[in-house]
């Protein structure tokens, strides 16, 4: 700690240190920590994208339209127009590629809980060490 005063300063002249808080106020913010935040948006974001599979076995519609300019208009083709193509793609078999998926993004969302669960651990920890440290002082 620094102080400039122009006499002597006495220990009894600290200004007091502010008041720390309690281990259950500390340990409740611990959720509230940016990292904390994070990791928990990941797990989230790896559950929602597990819990969502069912959509690789719908089937889809794309569609292609595409315009054309034809000079010399023939009796098939006129001047302008244009063209549209509409493919319905229906996932009969895939060679057993969504069930590789699936399991890759159930293996990402218990990787998600469980560096979220390390890190609380971890967290809790460095919160305990340091309330621990600033009463023994």
């Amino acid at each position: 700690m620094l102080i400039a005063a122009d006499h002597p300063v006495d220990i009894a002249d600290e200004a007091p240190l502010a008041p720390t808080l309690s281990l259950s106020d500390a340990l409740s913010e611990v959720s509230g920590r940016t990292d904390v935040r994070a990791i928990d948006r990941r797990a989230k974001a790896a559950d929602r994208v597990y819990h969502d599979r069912w959509a690789d076995y719908l089937p889809y519609l794309t569609a292609a339209i595409q315009g054309f300019y034809q000079n010399p208009p023939t009796t098939t083709l006129p001047l302008w127009g244009y063209q549209a193509l509409f493919t319905l793609t229906i996932p009969f078999y895939d060679g057993g590629s969504r069930y590789g998926t699936a399991q890759e993004h159930a293996a990402q969302a218990k990787e998600g809980h469980a560096n979220l669960e390390a890190l609380l651990r971890q967290a809790t920890s460095e919160v305990r060490v340091t309330l621990s440290k600033s009463r023994h002082r």
